[in-house]
C-alpha cells in the first residue's frame, strides 16, 4: 500500500514522512508521443529539494525530445553528452585529450546549433588558433570524431567537420632522435652533471619505455635476479591505469642499468626521499608522480653542452632507441620490447623469445654506454644487495 502523504506547496511533490517524498509528474515522451507517468518515493532534505529532483526526472525525458530535434541542440550541449558516453571507452590519455580539445571546442563553437555549424566556422575556429600545428589537428580529430557521431545519431544533412583538412605540418626526418653517438654524449653530461637524473635518462634509453610507463614504475617492477623491468602501468597527470597499447610487457635490464638503479635506491633510501614508501622508482620532488616537463632543465642543458640545436624532446629516447634496435634485430623484437601499437597483432602470430630481448637492449648499451665493456649476460644475473632488491609482486 501506499504511505500516507500530505500535500505541499510545490506541485507533483507530497510529503511522506521527515526527509521522504513523493514525486509525481506526466508528461509525453517526444520519442513514442505517449504519456509517460513518473511517480517514485524519493529522500530529500526539504521539500524544495525534493521539487528539484522531480523537475530533473522530468528533464530527463525532455533531453531526448532535444536529441531528437537538431535545431534545439547546440554544439556544446551535445558535446557534453557524447563526451559522458565516450570517455568509458578510452584510455586515461586519450581522455585527457578529448577533454582539453572539448574544452576549446566549447569555448569557441558551444553557442552554434548543430545542424547550423558550417565549414567556415570551424575552418575559422582552426586558423584561429595560434598553437602548433600537432596540436590544433588534434583538436581537429576530436571535433570531426564527434561530428561524425552527431550527423549518423541525430540524422543531420551533412557533416561539415568532415570537409576540413588538417593544418600542413612538415616534419623533418631527423626530428626527435639522436644519433647512438650523440645520445652517449648526452648520458655522459647527464651521469656527470646532472646525477640524480642519470637512472631515468639511462631507462629511457635502453628500454624505450614512454614517459607515462617510466614515472609509473614501482620498485616491484624491478627484478634484478631475472635482469627485468615489468612494464605494467602508466600514468597521465597524475592518473595511474594501464599501458597505452593495454598490453604489459618485460623489457630486459643490463647490469650497467640494473647497478644504476641499485646506486639510485640507496640514494633515495639515505635520503629518506619523499616517495619511497609509495614505492615510485621516479618520485617527484614532493613525492608524487613526475609531469612530462620534469626532466626538461636537465635535457636542455646536456643538449647545449653536446652542441645539439635541433629539437629533442624526452619522447626522442623512445625514437632513438626504436632507430638504434631495428638495425640490431627484427621489428618484432623492437615492438615486443617497445609496446607499440602494432605489438598485440604481431604477438598474435608469433612469439619473441626473452634471449632475443637480452640480445637487442645489450647491442644498444654497447653502442651508447663507453663506460662499459659490454659483458654476456647469465639468465639470473649476480645476486643482489637486500636493500636493492625489493619484494616482487607474486
Amino acid at each position: 500500500m501506499r504511505k500516507k502523504s500530505t500535500r505541499t506547496k510545490y506541485p507533483g511533490v507530497k510529503k511522506i514522512a521527515p526527509g521522504r517524498f513523493r514525486v509525481r509528474a506526466k508528461l509525453k515522451d517526444p520519442r513514442t508521443g505517449r504519456f509517460v507517468e513518473i511517480d517514485r518515493e524519493i529522500e530529500a532534505g526539504s521539500v524544495r529539494d525534493a521539487s528539484l529532483v522531480r523537475e530533473e526526472l522530468r528533464q530527463e525525458i525532455l533531453d531526448v525530445g532535444a536529441l531528437l530535434n537538431p535545431q534545439r541542440v547546440t554544439v556544446g550541449e551535445y558535446a557534453k553528452r557524447w563526451a559522458s558516453r565516450k570517455s568509458p571507452e578510452l584510455k586515461p590519455s586519450t581522455r585527457v585529450r578529448y577533454k582539453d580539445a572539448l574544452e576549446h571546442i566549447c569555448d569557441h563553437l558551444g553557442h552554434v546549433y548543430l545542424d547550423r555549424l558550417t565549414v567556415d566556422d570551424i575552418v575559422e575556429w582552426r586558423d584561429r588558433q595560434k598553437l602548433a600545428p600537432s596540436t590544433v589537428n588534434g583538436r581537429l580529430r576530436v571535433l570531426r570524431t564527434m561530428m561524425k557521431a552527431a550527423t549518423h545519431e541525430l540524422c543531420l544533412a551533412r557533416n561539415p567537420a568532415e570537409y576540413v583538412g588538417a593544418i600542413r605540418d612538415p616534419k623533418d626526418t631527423d626530428d626527435n632522435v639522436l644519433s647512438a653517438s650523440e645520445l652517449a654524449d648526452v648520458l655522459a653530461f647527464v651521469e656527470s652533471e646532472r646525477p640524480h637524473w642519470y637512472p631515468f635518462f639511462l631507462t629511457a634509453a635502453v628500454t624505450g619505455a614512454r614517459f607515462g610507463e617510466l614515472s609509473a614504475l614501482q620498485w616491484s617492477d624491478i627484478d634484478h635476479e631475472r635482469r627485468q623491468i615489468h612494464i605494467r602501468r602508466a600514468q597521465v597527470r597524475g592518473h595511474v591505469g594501464d599501458t597505452k597499447t593495454g598490453e604489459r610487457r618485460n623489457v630486459p635490464m643490463p647490469e650497467q642499468l640494473s647497478e644504476a638503479l641499485r646506486s639510485h635506491r640507496r640514494r633515495l633510501v639515505a635520503e629518506q626521499a619523499p616517495g619511497l614508501a609509495v614505492g615510485w622508482v621516479f618520485p617527484s620532488r614532493t613525492g608524487g608522480l613526475m609531469y612530462n616537463s620534469s626532466p626538461s632543465r636537465a635535457l636542455r642543458a646536456a643538449l647545449r653542452q653536446c652542441e645539439i640545436s635541433r629539437p629533442f624532446t624526452f619522447h626522442g629516447f623512445r625514437h632513438a632507441f626504436n632507430d638504434l634496435t631495428r638495425r640490431e634485430v627484427s621489428g618484432k623484437v623492437v615492438r615486443s620490447i617497445t609496446g607499440h601499437v602494432t605489438e598485440k597483432m604481431t604477438e598474435h602470430y608469433s612469439h619473441v623469445d626473452f634471449e632475443e630481448k637480452r640480445l637487442a637492449v645489450n647491442a644498444v648499451i654497447g653502442l651508447i654506454d663507453r663506460s662499459w665493456e659490454t659483458k654476456s649476460w647469465d639468465a639470473g644475473g649476480d645476486a643482489c644487495d637486500p636493500l636493492d632488491t625489493p619484494a616482487r609482486n607474486s
